[in-house]
């Protein structure tokens, strides 16, 4: 029997991300029967959400996919994913809001193409512009009526960056180091 699992990656991210590369390399020597296989499948989406949204609806009903990680930028598309279980990795919730907040400021654009750049390889394309960053409003709005707190009954786990960091970085009083 084969699993499916939709990654949806980060900002900048695409098919030959890190973590989803790892992933797919790897996971299959962690399943104990040989009768299961699972396959970690990662596309590039586009930055622009309401494109996005239509990409991701196509690739679900291709792949019929089993499980959804969203990783960072992708964890906001991953939690629309309605029935399915999720995983979220270092869950990128505020992007929306920020996005969203920079399409109203001069400038932002230009300073965000300064700031935020892909690594080479098959990448997201990332488009700053107003346009593409008003697609952003409100998509908070709907991320969070999502979640457990709002009622929602999908069923998630999540790994976030800074309780890994705080893990890693305690010293041996189980305390957050102050590196």
């Amino acid at each position: 029997m084969t699993y499916t699992v939709m990654y949806l990656h980060g900002m900048g991210g695409g098919e030959d991300s890190r973590i989803p590369s790892i992933l797919s390399e790897h996971i299959n020597e962690y399943v104990k029967s040989p009768y299961i296989h699972i396959d970690i499948v990662v596309r590039t989406y586009d930055i622009d959400p309401e494109v996005a949204e239509k990409q991701i609806a196509s690739w679900r009903e291709e792949l019929h996919p089993d499980l959804v990680i969203g990783e960072s930028l992708g964890s906001l598309h991953a939690i629309l994913q309605r029935g399915l279980p999720h995983i979220f990795v270092s869950p990128a919730v505020g992007a929306a809001s920020w996005m969203a907040a920079a399409s109203w400021i001069p400038g932002a654009s230009w300073l965000m193409h300064l700031i935020f750049k892909p690594l080479p390889g098959n990448r997201q394309p990332l488009d700053f512009s107003h346009k593409v960053l008003s697609h952003y409003r409100g998509m908070h709005k709907r991320i969070m009526s999502c979640a457990p707190s709002a009622g929602s009954k999908e069923y998630s786990v999540v790994f976030s960056a800074y309780s890994i960091y705080s893990t890693l970085s305690a010293d041996k009083t189980g305390k957050p180091s102050k590196y």
